[in-house]
């Protein structure tokens, strides 16, 4: 399709070629806003940082599991949450989570989690599940992000 579409670009008079080509990017570039708007890519973080607002209290931990650094797995949550800073003070880095979730959930013995679904950080979040128990309190799957809460 690409090829056929350059080939009759380029057939076209000089004058008509900068025309559709304008068109063309400009088509291309709506496709694919109204692809993001539609299948809300940046909901995903949002509605699974509501759900752990609701559930927060203090005390609780929170933890983003996303197989990244620590600086780019909290990130997100740093934003959407820049307005709670009870819930950021309750921000621990993972690896201190790994070595001993005993002891982080020591207060309430409530873990927050924001997962990010990926082959290197599904690993991760499986030792958590075997150190600590999953509550009923997940949300869906929203684009790669999902809420748990365990204890």
């Amino acid at each position: 399709v690409l090829a056929a579409t350059a080939a009759g670009i380029v057939a076209l008079r000089p004058g008509f070629a900068r025309v559709a080509v304008a068109a063309l990017l400009f088509v291309t570039a709506h496709t694919l806003l109204i692809h993001h708007r539609t299948t809300s890519i940046r909901e995903d973080y949002r509605a699974a940082v509501a759900q752990l607002e609701t559930a927060f209290q203090p005390g609780d931990a929170v933890v983003a599991v996303s197989g990244t650094p620590e600086g780019f797995s909290q990130a997100p949550l740093r934003h959407y949450l820049r307005h709670r800073p009870d819930i950021l003070d309750a921000l621990v880095p993972l690896d201190i989570v790994l070595d001993d979730p005993q002891r982080v959930v020591s207060g309430t013995g409530r873990l927050h989690v924001i997962h990010r679904t990926a082959p290197y950080a599904d690993p991760l979040l499986d030792r958590l599940r075997a150190a600590l128990t999953t509550t009923d309190d997940f949300g869906p799957m929203r684009n790669r992000i999902v809420y748990l809460r365990l204890r």
